[in-house]
């Protein structure tokens, strides 16, 4: 509770309370949030980031050191990351997915340089997906 700001609301009113999930989240990703938020060695990859992002938005807890250590400095994985954030621009944590959308697409374009190999990335997105990522930088 100390470190997220949802729960000390919700805990303040009662010590009784039921949580429902966003759309699109699992217990095992906010499992994983708070573990890692609290301390705990949790292994997150840029599949399961997303997830996590999108979780400890929600629950108002930071969630960014493995972004800043793991993604930030590396194309692929923030290529990894991107098609997975994708799933997570709509409902309830449509905001922290359009963040780490853009996080993503800042960490593409500044390791893809002038030779566009950062567009290349976001084309590989099924138009689906690629549609909502459009919208979500929009907006």
């Amino acid at each position: 509770m100390s470190q997220s700001s949802y729960l000390k609301r919700r805990l303040s009113a009662s010590s009784d309370i039921a949580v429902d999930l966003p759309a699109g989240l699992t217990v095992n990703a906010f499992v994983d949030t708070v573990a890692s938020c609290y301390g705990a060695e949790v292994a997150l990859s840029p599949a399961s980031l997303a997830a996590a992002w999108a979780a400890a938005d929600w629950l108002e807890l930071r969630a960014e050191d493995y972004f800043f250590q793991e993604v930030a400095t590396d194309h692929g994985r923030a290529a990894a990351v991107l098609r997975s954030c994708t799933a997570f621009l709509g409902g309830e944590v449509a905001g922290a997915g359009a963040a780490l959308l853009v996080r993503c697409l800042e960490t593409l374009a500044l390791s893809g340089g002038a030779d566009g190999r950062w567009l290349e990335d976001v084309a590989a997105l099924p138009v689906e997906e690629f549609e909502v990522a459009v919208e979500a930088m929009r907006q």
